[in-house]
This record gives C-alpha cells, sequence and structure tokens, in this order.
C-alpha cells in the first residue's frame, strides 16, 4: 500500500503547527500491467496468404512455425500449412531447386503451366530434403496445376510433385529405397519409409508423392 504524498505533507505540517487534523489515508492502486503475449494472435497470417515472413513468425522446414512474440518462442505444428506460389518458389530457389513448365508460366488453374499454389508444407520439405540427401540437379516439370490425376493424394491437394529424369537423380532414388512393387500403369514404385513418400518412376519423369 502507498500512501498518498499530499496527505503525507499535510501530516507533517500537522505536526509542526500543533495541530490535530483528520487526514484520510489516500492509496495509489498500481495500474494493472498488460499480459505479456505468449500465444500469437489469431490474425497472424498463415503461410499461404501472406509468406513466411509475417511477422513474428518464422517458418522451419523441418515442421514447425516459431512465433517470436515474447521471450519464449511458441512451436505450432505446421503439417497443414500451405504455400503460395510465390512463396513456394523463393525457397526452392534458395534451395537450389529449378523449374520449368511449356506453358512459361504459373497459373495453377492452366495445365501447361507448373504451379506451387497451395503446395503442402510436407511436399515442399521433402522436395527440398531429396535435393539436400541427393546433392543431385532438380528440376521440378510438375505441381498443383490441374491436369494430373485426380485423388485425395493428388497434384492438386497439395501432395505431389513431378521432377525431371537424370543419371544422378535416377541412381540416388533406386540405391536408396526399395523396389514395392509396380502401380497400375505399370510405374516402378520407391518407397522412403523414413519420410512416407513413394517415388513413381514414369517414361519421362519422377511423380512423387509425400505424405
Amino acid at each position: 500500500m502507498l500512501i498518498n504524498p499530499v496527505a503525507r505533507l499535510r501530516a507533517r505540517l500537522a505536526v509542526s503547527s500543533g495541530l490535530t487534523l483528520l487526514i484520510p489515508l489516500i492509496t495509489i492502486s498500481a495500474a494493472k500491467a498488460e499480459p505479456t503475449a505468449t500465444t500469437p494472435e489469431a490474425s497472424i497470417s498463415t503461410p499461404f496468404i501472406g509468406s513466411q515472413h509475417s511477422i513474428g513468425k518464422i517458418l522451419d522446414l523441418r515442421g514447425e512455425i516459431t512465433f517470436q512474440t515474447g521471450s519464449r518462442p511458441v512451436q505450432r505444428s505446421s503439417e497443414k500449412a500451405r504455400f503460395s506460389h510465390s512463396s513456394a518458389a523463393q525457397k526452392l530457389r534458395n534451395s537450389g531447386i529449378r523449374w520449368m513448365s511449356s506453358g512459361r508460366c504459373s497459373d495453377h488453374r492452366r495445365r501447361r503451366c507448373t504451379s506451387f499454389h497451395e503446395i503442402r508444407h510436407r511436399t515442399l520439405a521433402g522436395l527440398i530434403r531429396l535435393k539436400r540427401r541427393s546433392d543431385c540437379p532438380v528440376l521440378v516439370t510438375g505441381g498443383t496445376e490441374v491436369g494430373h490425376a485426380p485423388g485425395p493424394f493428388s497434384h492438386m491437394n497439395g501432395y505431389k510433385v513431378d521432377i525431371s529424369l537424370n543419371r544422378c537423380v535416377n541412381r540416388f532414388i533406386r540405391s536408396r529405397f526399395p523396389f514395392i512393387g509396380r502401380r497400375g500403369d505399370g510405374a516402378a514404385l520407391y518407397h522412403d519409409a523414413k519420410s512416407s513418400s513413394v517415388y513413381a518412376r514414369e517414361p519421362n519423369h519422377w511423380d512423387i508423392l509425400f505424405r
């Protein structure tokens, strides 16, 4: 409890003058401190609309989003996070991964484009992990654009990408991952159990599913 300075002064004056005064003690309530933010506000943008550089947020390709809103960062699962094309393209570019399209475009609504619109975080992370582990050239030829086979774990839903064939990638996949059979269309399948990904060898590309 704090004594009002004015009341204290009046008391001193009363004593010095020999007067008896009835002086109320006035307390000052400390202002209630605003709570320190330990969790992000709901208004913080998600990766697919605001890129990975939103204020207070760092997107980690290991599978976590770290919010730096206080002295202790709060980590959230990002398995369901998705990216805009520009955000995903920037991450691929920074990892040394190239992409191409026959239509020289990135519109996910056009089948001749190569788009990463709303690609899943785990798909993007898996592709970058493949590049780092293999140390091979990786050229993406298919993303989330229309024109691929439908299904719950499809290109359009952000689970799959196509990459072009080359000796380095071919050798890495075949030597590292066991052959598990053939798909209905005859494509040879190789399974990476560690990352739950499946590599299908099609005539002119690898069709990769990241779960």
